[in-house]
């Protein structure tokens, strides 16, 4: 069995039975015809799969939500144009549910609650209408031209909270958008958009699709591989929430084909296109991979990896987190550097948000409070972003840490609050996850703060950020060990991330914890050389040196120290380690830490 998040659409024909009983035979053959003419030809293109058939109706699965809702759109405005000469009682009306939840898979089949609730909106659906959860309608929201109408909140028999429902009108704006699609390439239907008079335009965030990578083994016996590298990278991708990924179906339609980087994502709706290459040689296996600007067929990233094989499915998941890991950043830093040239007054909410981003990673308080100005602000243009207010819940925090000290509770307290509100708008959104945790572990609350923290790293484990921020509170409930496992696998799942000098000198502390000061000298150092950090590593590295009895080079430390933050004494020292009443961090840390500072010679 395997947990996996995924779209859930459950369908059925309303008053079935009494049309089996009107005209059986009619009944069956309009019902065979519907299958293989609608549903089927409609789901191969949007991705879907159907898990079982159930009489009259079925349950099918979507990688993506808006493929989902596509086929719905597409589904009834076909089925009641085919219909639309039969008397009423000889048209087959449909009614589908639409869920995004967590299933479980157990060969062919699905299970769970995200299953249970999607039939459950399947019967509070009209005759030939589309119902929703909340979480559903948020996902499209700003990506198809339709409108939804609030039903509120319903109680389901089993389900242990109330579901918000909303229908989706099956007006003109869903007539537009079903025309618009009937008349794009199947190839190119996962990559679509809807704009405000139902064409297609492209994606209003980055977007990207994965071609098969390249055999270049000579062995035809060595393809499977390659097509698992590719299929495992989307899979992996596929859980940043902040990045549109085109379906396998799509992608694969080129497999083979030389066609123009150029003229694939224009086809596909996409701004990036990711390819590569796996060269197998006896028992070293090399895999490359490159990014690729779709609109003018620029070189924007590439990296080779060379393994040995030991467990081969083992190293295709390696290998896909690590390029899924990668590309978070490589992609931030792009489509922030993009948005230099515009005014605040000409962005949207997408790329107030990618802005905010980028004065977000420089750890100044400038800056940060530039980025909080334009969370703010995307946040005004679209309420419902929930990535928006789990970033500038961040960002608090990250004020907290650089700020006046005296607004370290209010900064807190501002963090839990705005990071409950994204997890209430996106509860499946791993960087609200983060944001609430952190804050939790920096009041105190460790324990709470720890198991937010591990609900991110369980949405997305490719989320280098998540493994991070569980590093630092499991240094601060002193685990050394596991804070050592998770920052670990951050590095290696970001190797180029704006936070690396953060991920050492959380490392760094994990070490001094556990006593190994070498590999904790050495990781300072290493994040002192990063182009964005801060005093802290220097903090640090002289209460190494000091503990050592190297004067000389804790003088060297300190002078660093006093580049970076003037003034620093060992009472600023101490106080770096509360945000309120009570430290985040044992006494016994805090004074292990200020004895070798002392020692160094940090005045008090």
């Amino acid at each position: 069995m395997e947990r996996r998040l995924a779209a859930i659409l459950s369908y059925d024909i309303v008053g079935y039975s009494r049309a089996m009983g009107a005209d059986e035979h009619g009944t069956l053959e309009r019902l065979k015809a519907h299958r293989r003419d609608v549903i089927e030809p409609k789901a191969a293109q949007h991705g879907g799969r159907i898990i079982k058939l159930m009489g009259d109706g079925a349950l099918m699965e979507f990688s993506s939500v808006v493929d989902a809702v596509g086929f719905a759109v597409q589904v009834q405005t076909t089925v009641a144009g085919r219909d639309a000469d039969l008397t009423e009682d000889q048209r087959l009306r449909y009614r589908i549910g639409i869920n995004i939840g967590d299933v479980i898979a157990e060969g062919d089949d699905i299970y769970g609650d995200g299953v249970n609730v999607a039939v459950r909106l399947e019967r509070l659906a009209k005759a030939g209408g589309v119902c929703v959860r909340r979480n559903v309608r948020n996902q499209v929201r700003g990506k198809l031209a339709l409108d939804f109408e609030d039903r509120g909140e319903i109680g389901f028999k089993n389900i242990e909270r109330p579901v918000r429902v909303f229908d989706l009108l099956m007006n003109a704006k869903a007539a537009a958008l079903a025309a618009a699609l009937d008349e794009i390439p199947p190839a190119a239907k996962s990559g679509f958009r809807g704009s405000i008079n139902g064409a297609l335009s492209f994606p209003d965030k980055p977007s990207i699709a994965v071609l098969p990578f390249d055999n270049m083994s000579g062995d035809p016996g060595q393809e499977y591989f390659s097509d698992g590298v590719t299929e495992e990278i989307i899979t992996m991708l596929g859980r940043c929430r902040w990045l549109f990924v085109v379906a396998r179906n799509s992608t694969f339609a080129y497999k083979g084909k030389l066609i123009d980087i150029r003229r694939i994502a224009e086809e596909l709706r996409v701004r990036y296109v990711l390819e590569g290459s796996v060269r197998r040689s006896g028992s070293r296996i090399r895999i490359k991979a490159e990014l690729v600007d779709g609109r003018d067929g620029a070189h924007l990233w590439g990296e080779r990896y060379d393994r040995d094989i030991s467990d081969i499915f083992d190293l295709q998941d390696e290998i896909a987190s690590i390029i899924a890991g990668t590309l978070e950043p490589e992609l931030s830093s792009i489509e922030g550097a993009a948005l230099g040239g515009r005014s605040t007054s000409d962005l949207n909410a997408w790329d107030c948000y990618q802005r905010g981003l980028w004065h977000l990673y420089h750890f100044k308080k400038g800056d940060l409070e530039s980025a909080k100005a334009l969370f703010d602000r995307a946040i005004a243009l679209d309420p419902s972003f929930a990535l928006a207010h789990a970033k500038l819940a961040y960002t608090h925090i990250q004020l907290g840490w650089y700020g006046r000290w005296e607004d370290r509770p209010r900064r807190i307290a501002d963090a839990i609050s705005i990071a409950r509100q994204a997890i209430s708008l996106d509860e499946r959104e791993p960087a609200a996850r983060v944001s609430l945790g952190r804050a939790l572990a920096l009041s105190g609350a460790l324990d709470r703060g720890e198991e937010e923290l591990r609900t991110a790293v369980a949405l997305d484990p490719c989320f280098a950020q998540a493994h991070f921020a569980l590093a630092q509170a499991l240094c601060f409930l002193e685990r050394p060990d596991e804070a050592i496992r998770e920052v670990n696998e951050a590095i290696q799942l970001s190797p180029r991330d704006p936070h690396m000098w953060t991920f050492l000198n959380v490392r760094a502390i994990a070490h001094y914890q556990a006593g190994n000061l070498e590999a904790a000298e050495e990781d300072e150092r290493t994040a002192l050389r990063q182009p964005n950090t801060t005093f802290i590593p220097a903090r640090l590295l002289a209460a190494i040196l000091g503990r050592q009895g190297r004067r000389d080079e804790a003088k060297e430390a300190l002078a660093e120290l006093e580049r970076l933050r003037p003034g620093y004494t060992c009472a600023e020292a101490r106080r770096e380690w509360y945000f309120g009443p009570r430290p985040f961090i044992s006494e016994r840390f805090i004074e292990r830490l200020l004895t070798d500072l002392r020692a160094a010679g940090l005045p008090d």
